[in-house]
């Protein structure tokens, strides 16, 4: 392109070069008239030769009639040599240029190819519009290709893991079942009548499993909604302190069970967030501290108002949160050890927060911290 430039600049050159020749014949041709009309003619018709001096055929009689004979072969000469070479040129360039852009296609042509077969090699810029396109295209590509590969991997992941969580319930039952099936046969055998007891332990088991299944079903389908994007948020503005408190009565049983002491702090604070889905962020907070703490332990339930956003802080007295867990606390499926939960719960407690224009951090303060914050614009 820059040689292409400089071609262009050559001939506007010679061009102006060529209009200066003109320019000069014309002005040495137009001085010999006045000088022949001004030394030769009578004075009488010199005024007439003057004001018909712009005329060119009167000019040429004018220096024909005192001996001037004007040769333009030079002229025309140089004017058919300057046309001939720009043709030239022209028709030369016209072909290099497209004989170059044949084969910068070839090549463009050859690179997709190799892209599309997974051995392209990075090409080098050359300072063009169109490698540069190239470059980043291909850059965006391999992006793409290893997150799909990342995301095709965390997909299969998470398959198995639910896989694992909807077979423990079904394993658990049908252990269950085989057992009460046994216990039966015994019974039989033995000419007694099945123990109640025993049968109501293995329906109060099973019931317990379904139970537990129709919560992970639950929880999948909130968690891929939210990731999904199908269920927009309906935000309003809302008190965080019944929204806290509405939460805590649907999980209330939970901490009675455990000796689970709660304090929620009453306040005026009010966020815009959507109602039921906050209060299932909340749920989720208050389950996975019931599940965590134990027997004499609290939880307690503050709020932090600033002219930016609104803090909700939910802190309790265990043994906080392990140190190399606090990085992974809010990924889908993971669980510590200890757990017994299904490691989605503070999973869409985040997504939640976060599609209500807040967020939600963990870290260990006496005990484990959860803090949600809403920004008020």
């Amino acid at each position: 392109m820059y040689g292409l430039k400089i071609r262009f600049a050559v001939y506007f050159c010679f061009l102006t070069v060529l209009s200066f020749f003109v320019y000069k014949s014309y002005q040495t041709k137009y001085t010999l008239s006045l000088s022949a009309i001004l030394q030769y003619l009578p004075d009488e018709q010199k005024i007439e030769a003057l004001q018909n001096i712009k005329t060119g055929n009167v000019k040429a009689e004018i220096l024909e009639k005192l001996g001037y004979r004007e040769d333009n072969s030079f002229f025309y000469f140089m004017l058919c040599a300057g046309f001939v070479l720009i043709l030239s040129a022209c028709l030369l360039e016209s072909f290099f240029y497209r004989r170059r852009q044949k084969k910068e296609i070839e090549n463009i042509s050859s690179y997709l190819d190799s892209l599309e077969k997974g051995a392209g090699k990075l090409i080098t810029k050359n300072g063009t519009l169109l490698h540069d396109k190239l470059y980043k295209l291909y850059t965006e590509l391999l992006c793409e290709r290893e997150n799909a590969q990342a995301e095709k991997l965390k997909f299969q992941k998470n398959l198995e893991d639910i896989a694992h969580q909807i077979k423990t319930s079904i394993t658990a039952m049908l252990l269950s079942l085989e057992n009460s099936s046994l216990t039966a046969d015994n019974s039989q055998k033995r000419g007694t009548c099945t123990d109640a007891s025993m049968l109501n332990a293995t329906v109060n088991s099973m019931i317990k499993s379904l139970y537990r299944l129709n919560e992970l079903t639950d929880r999948l389908l909130h968690s891929a909604s939210l990731e999904s994007g199908t269920k927009r948020m309906k935000r309003s503005p809302l008190s965080a302190y019944e929204a806290c408190l509405e939460a805590y009565e649907a999980c209330e049983n939970l901490f009675q069970q455990k000796g689970i002491a709660v304090h929620i702090e009453h306040n005026d604070a009010l966020i815009s967030a959507d109602y039921y889905w906050i209060t299932e962020a909340f749920m989720n907070i208050f389950k996975n501290a019931a599940s965590y703490l134990s027997k004499g332990n609290s939880v307690n339930v503050f709020f932090n108002e600033t002219p930016l956003y609104t803090e909700i802080v939910f802190k309790d007295d265990g043994r906080g949160i392990q140190k190399e867990a606090l990085h992974y606390v809010f990924n889908r499926f993971y669980k510590t050890p200890d757990s017994n939960g299904f490691g989605l719960g503070l999973h869409i407690a985040k997504s939640i927060a976060e599609k209500n224009n807040g967020t939600l951090c963990a870290y260990n303060e006496n005990g484990a911290v959860f803090k949600f914050s809403f920004y008020k614009t």
